[in-house]
C-alpha cells in the first residue's frame, strides 16, 4: 500500500510539472503585410496576414478574405496535425505530417520550383530556414551585419536587410532581394512575443465540415 501511495503521489508531482510547464509556454503574435510596389494597396495580395507561433508544434496564419475568389483562408498547425481552412465556406481539410521529424516551419522566402528535386534543392538552402518569429535569431547565427539603422545578410544568392524599430531588435520592415532584384519588401504593423500560449488558436473553430486530404 505505501509503494502504491508513493507511485501515486510521483506521478501527481509528475502531472503538476507537466501542467506547470504548459502554462508557462508563450507565444509570438506577428501582423506583417507586402508594401512593394507590385501590388495595389487595395490588392488581397497587400492586405494584412496574421501569423501565432509557440515553439516548433502550433502555428496559425489568418489571411485577409478574398472575396473575388471566394476564400478567407486560415491554416492552423498543431503538429503532426494540420488544417487548411476557408472560413467563407466554412470547409476545411486535415492533413498528417508524416514525419519521422514533426516541426513546425514558417518560412519568410517560399519555394518557386515545380519538381520535387528542386524543391529538396531549396530546402538544402539556407534561406529556406529564415522564418518567422526566428528573424533576428537567423541574422545572429549567420553573422549578419549590423549598419546604422539595418542588418545586413547576404546567403546563398540571397541579401536580407532587416530595419528594426528605433533602439530595439523587433523588426520593423524586411527587404529580401535574389540577385539584383528585390522579391520580398514587408512591413510588420505588430510584432509582440512572450504572450501567454492560447491553445484555443490551434484547433479549428466550431461550426467548419472538416474532410481528410486525399493521397
Amino acid at each position: 500500500m505505501i509503494r502504491k501511495i508513493s507511485i501515486l503521489l510521483c506521478l501527481l508531482a509528475t502531472l503538476k510539472l507537466v501542467c506547470a510547464e504548459s502554462t508557462n509556454q508563450t507565444m509570438t503574435k506577428i501582423v506583417y503585410r507586402d508594401i512593394s510596389t507590385n501590388f495595389l494597396s487595395s490588392s488581397f495580395a497587400a492586405q494584412p496576414r496574421t501569423d501565432y507561433r509557440s515553439g516548433e508544434k502550433y502555428g496559425r496564419t489568418e489571411e485577409a478574405p478574398d472575396p473575388a475568389l471566394k476564400i478567407h483562408g486560415l491554416i492552423i498547425v498543431n503538429e503532426p496535425d494540420a488544417w487548411i481552412i476557408n472560413l467563407m465556406t466554412k470547409t476545411g481539410i486535415h492533413d498528417l505530417d508524416g514525419g519521422p521529424t514533426y516541426i513546425f516551419h514558417a518560412p519568410i522566402v517560399g519555394f518557386e520550383g515545380k519538381s520535387q528535386a528542386e524543391f529538396q534543392a531549396f530546402k538544402s538552402l539556407l534561406i529556406s530556414k529564415f522564418e518567422f518569429g526566428k528573424e533576428m535569431e537567423f541574422l545572429k547565427t549567420y553573422k549578419a551585419k549590423k549598419l546604422s539603422d539595418h542588418y545586413e545578410l547576404i546567403i546563398d544568392d540571397y541579401r536580407i536587410e532587416l530595419f528594426p524599430k528605433a533602439g530595439t531588435e523587433i523588426p520593423y520592415r524586411l527587404k529580401i532581394f535574389k540577385g539584383k532584384s528585390q522579391i520580398s519588401y514587408l512591413q510588420y504593423d505588430e510584432y509582440k512575443t512572450d504572450l501567454p500560449l492560447d491553445l484555443s488558436l490551434f484547433t479549428p473553430p466550431p461550426g467548419i465540415k472538416i474532410s481528410e486530404r486525399q493521397p
